[in-house]
């Protein structure tokens, strides 16, 4: 078996059910950009040695693929689902914020590296939930989704200034 198929040498790429799309699209733009917030956050897991938080990240990582195979029109994903992963995203933030003072005024990143790698991985996630905010425009289904970046960022934002103290 090789990686190699040269099927999307003419600038398209297929989707679930057989759709081809331009690798230009919104569709796949989006995906990709959910893609590298994928891999930043196995930068992030390298960084932080915590097993809990690993596995907690490992767990989005998790959702991320369905997110971007629901993008890719799998219809995997289903609002009680989604509904339940932000419930624990909000679980996991409030756990955390109880171990910490969260700091009332800006800073600026780069205190260590699990917290700048954090901070970093926050802003990928808005740049992420500002695409699912405009792909939503055209597309209503995405509309779901917003709550859940939301909710991502926030998360991270918390975990970045537990790592401060």
């Amino acid at each position: 078996m090789t990686i190699t198929t040269k099927s999307g040498d003419k600038g398209k790429t297929q989707l679930f059910g057989g759709k081809k799309i331009k690798k230009s699209s919104n569709t796949i733009g989006l995906i990709g950009k959910i893609d590298k917030l994928q891999a930043i956050m196995g930068i992030v897991k390298n960084q932080i040695k915590d097993r809990p938080l690993n596995q907690k990240i490992n767990d989005l990582q998790k959702q991320l693929y369905y997110i971007m195979s629901e993008l890719a029109g799998s219809g995997k994903i289903e609002k009680v689902m989604l509904s339940r992963w932000i419930e624990e995203i909000e679980r996991s933030e409030q756990k955390m914020e109880k171990k910490i003072i969260l700091k009332k005024n800006f800073y600026l990143p780069g205190i260590n590296n699990q917290e700048v790698w954090l901070n970093y991985l926050r802003t990928e996630v808005r740049s992420c939930e500002r695409l699912v905010c405009v792909y939503s425009e055209k597309r209503k289904e995405a509309k779901k989704l917003i709550p859940y970046f939301n909710r991502l960022s926030d998360y991270f934002f918390v975990l970045s200034q537990f790592f401060l103290k």
